[in-house]
């Protein structure tokens, strides 16, 4: 009876990290791709692969364990193996596709749905918000289309599903290149069928066999105060799924502010708004009372400190963006924030450089 152990070069208390990197080693090492010829090396890889079928497994290792003669004879097991050791179930690893051994691909089931069938496509569209709109929250109607079941053939495409000649059903086409005397192939999905293996021999003329037709829909679109970057997520408003059990895609809608409503006055940093607010000479340096208004808010008085310098700051907290605590639940928004910028004139009358002449004299 073979010892498994000693083949993968491992001791009976090894664990299961240890074997599959003792197998993964030998498995490079011994591989009939890297030992072109070599009947040894096929014969070595073949054992380990075996090996690790038993070891690999832990209710085929236990019931090894468990035999005093070390172990049922597991040749069984491995009868599919015939002169092709990538044939069976010893492969666990694709070491095959690693060093270039091309497997057979299966061709799939017509009646199956594809993965992708069971849930339809999501649909993404920006949404241009004001200043106003997003530090105050705002709801949007949006008209978009999305791709619902097709009535007449109920999503299928039309009738006869009958197999892709280009890829014989499997859904994969195989490139083949030459480079340097060497042959490569590539395996990617069949343009023809879309992967799925099959055609439709009568195509539904109402959705020319796509299985989808075009629906317009308005949906109320809610930002929160506050929204900023986060996405409004609303699940099963997107593109339907062609199969009869899929659910559809979400419709996303992630706001952006519109430079049209906003101007370029505004300026996001991090969670924090900032709005360029400009103030005359005189009421920057006398510490004048202005006038201020967060977007969407009551206008307000504010009195400047006496000279004011351009850079200086006026804070709103919590009128800033939304920001989140996932790990504790909580929110809390940024600050709006005014930087200040002098507003200077364009040009002076006579009497204005008259008076600056006499302020200058002051030494100022």
């Amino acid at each position: 009876m073979k010892d498994y152990y000693n083949i993968l070069g491992v001791d009976r208390n090894a664990s299961e990290d240890d074997i599959k990197k003792a197998f993964r080693k030998l498995s490079v090492k011994w591989h009939p791709d890297r030992n072109p010829g070599n009947k040894e090396a096929e014969e070595k890889f073949k054992e380990i692969a075996e090996a690790y079928e038993v070891l690999g497994d832990k209710d085929k290792k236990r019931k090894y364990d468990l035999s005093s003669s070390g172990g049922p004879d597991f040749s069984d097991f491995f009868k599919d193996f015939g002169g092709n050791p990538f044939t069976g179930t010893s492969d666990p690893f694709g070491w095959g596709d690693i060093f270039g051994e091309r497997r057979r691909s299966k061709k799939r089931d017509f009646n199956m749905d594809m993965p992708e069938d069971f849930k339809g496509s999501d649909i993404r569209m920006s949404i241009p918000l004001s200043m106003a709109d997003i530090v105050n929250g705002c709801s949007k109607k949006v008209k978009y289309k999305r791709n619902v079941r097709c009535h007449v053939c109920f999503g299928k495409g039309g009738e006869e599903k009958v197999e892709c000649p280009y890829c014989h059903g499997t859904g994969i086409e195989t490139i083949e290149k030459w480079s340097h005397g060497m042959r490569f192939e590539t395996n990617t999905t069949c343009p023809h069928c879309n992967g799925r293996g099959y055609k439709i021999k009568n195509p539904c003329t109402n959705c020319n066999g796509t299985g989808f037709e075009p629906r317009e829909e308005i949906l109320e679109v809610m930002f929160e105060a506050g929204i900023g970057g986060n996405a409004t997520i609303y699940s099963q408003r997107g593109n339907e799924s062609k199969a009869q059990n899929g659910v559809p895609g979400s419709f996303i809608a992630v706001p952006v502010i519109d430079p049209s409503k906003s101007g370029d006055k505004y300026s996001i940093d991090g969670y924090n708004i900032h709005e360029l607010l400009k103030v005359k000479l005189t009421d920057a340096l006398l510490g004048k009372e202005i006038e201020i208004q967060v977007p969407g808010k009551p206008k307000e008085k504010f009195k400047l400190n006496e000279n004011t310098k351009p850079g200086d700051t006026i804070t709103k907290y919590g009128l800033g963006l939304l920001k989140e605590d996932f790990e504790y639940g909580r929110k809390s928004r940024g600050n709006y924030v005014f930087d200040i910028a002098i507003d200077m004139p364009n040009t002076l009358t006579d009497k204005q450089k008259i008076l600056l002449e006499e302020l200058a004299q002051t030494g100022m």
